[in-house]
């Protein structure tokens, strides 16, 4: 009799743990179908849904930017035949913007330049290597810190600058 009830006993354990392990079969494989078609849940039907919230998630990553187009010129210089003032003349160089909401770099081509910024108020000085510093026929110095100019920066909008270097 011993036996019998030991025997008995056994394959009772094993069925109730042949169905549990069953069980959780099917609802695992539920879950990871569930998973793998959100994962692709930009079909046409959800389109408009999913592009809008991944636009409002894109504002919120990126940050919101203005923009700064602005002038760098030499004005000054020596006076030419007849007493006439030399013309404005456009420069290359180097743009700095420093402000509480960081600080950035552009760079002038023909006395135009143009950078993103976010909102704030921002101090522009520039850099160019056209202007010498000289000591009789000796450069003292190659290129030279000139102009500046303060701007605000609005997002979404465009901030116009102008960068004078005045030359004696």
């Amino acid at each position: 009799m011993r036996e019998a009830a030991t025997v008995e006993a056994r394959p009772a354990v094993t069925a109730t743990r042949r169905r549990r392990s069953v069980g959780w079969v099917p609802v695992l494989t539920v879950g990871i179908a569930v998973a793998f078609g959100l994962a692709g849940c930009g079909t046409a039907a959800g389109a408009s849904g999913t592009g809008a919230r991944h636009a409002q998630l894109s504002s919120e990553i990126r940050p919101v930017l203005g923009t700064v187009k602005g002038t760098y010129e030499l004005e000054g210089g020596p006076i030419g035949p007849g007493g006439q003032n030399p013309p404005i003349q456009p420069l290359n160089g180097i743009i700095t913007a420093t402000g509480r909401n960081g600080h950035a770099k552009a760079v002038a081509k023909n006395g135009h330049f143009t950078m993103q910024l976010r909102p704030g108020t921002y101090k522009l000085t520039g850099w160019t290597g056209a202007i010498k510093e000289m000591n009789g026929s000796t450069v003292v110095e190659n290129g030279m810190h000139c102009g500046s100019a303060t701007v605000v920066v609005t997002a979404h909008r465009t901030a116009k600058a102008a960068l004078y270097c005045y030359a004696p």
